[in-house]
């Protein structure tokens, strides 16, 4: 639609981009284009470093069961934490650690400390955290209290972590201490207005 000032180029016939010039919209300038996969390709296999600890010990396994329902999922330690991720893309996982900079890949569950897990914000809000950990189910003013990384009142919690939850939908982790709690809601994410 000419309407929308988003201009349509051809670079090569039948290849279609779109440009988002800033002096025609708002924005820094965008360009999006899109391919087709036609098949599935090979994976091609790479050896991996045998100096490099490539699995995770059968005792986090033990842990990590306990905290996350994810049958047929495979985990893989990465920069001290463990990551939850198809089994396929495992697999390919060095080959691409091999020719790309990988910031992150799969789901981060978190880093196992004496024989704990300490939970990552991403398996709160993944939907794989197992029944068998605590809910700790919050109100309106407690979940905006948490999300403001605000001290949550007027609660007794069993020792140990606790997944917040609001309306059934998961919030982040606290951790009671039985005479306070830790808020692990992430800094950088946190409300900083008042209502």
């Amino acid at each position: 639609d000419p309407l929308w000032n988003i201009v349509e180029v051809e670079d090569s016939p039948g290849v279609f981009g779109y440009r988002f010039y800033p002096d025609k919209l708002d924005g820094e300038g965008f360009f999006i284009a899109a391919f087709k996969k036609l098949g599935e390709g090979e994976i091609r296999s790479e050896k991996r470093d045998p100096k490099k600890k490539n699995s995770v010990s059968a005792n986090d396994l033990k842990i990590l069961d306990e905290w996350v329902d994810a049958d047929g999922m495979a985990t893989e330690p990465w920069q001290n934490e463990i990551l939850l991720m198809p089994r396929r893309m495992q697999e390919m996982l060095p080959v691409l650690q091999k020719y790309l900079y990988l910031k992150s890949a799969g789901l981060r569950i978190g880093s196992i400390v004496r024989g704990e897990l300490i939970p990552d914000h991403a398996l709160a809000l993944s939907g794989l955290v197992s029944n068998k950990i605590k809910r700790f189910d919050v109100g309106n003013e407690n979940a905006l209290r948490y999300l403001r990384r605000e001290e949550i009142s007027n609660v007794s919690l069993a020792a140990g972590w606790h997944l917040v939850v609001y309306n059934s939908l998961p919030l982040g982790w606290i951790k009671s201490l039985g005479t306070r709690i830790n808020n692990y809601y992430p800094k950088e994410w946190r409300i900083r207005m008042k209502s």
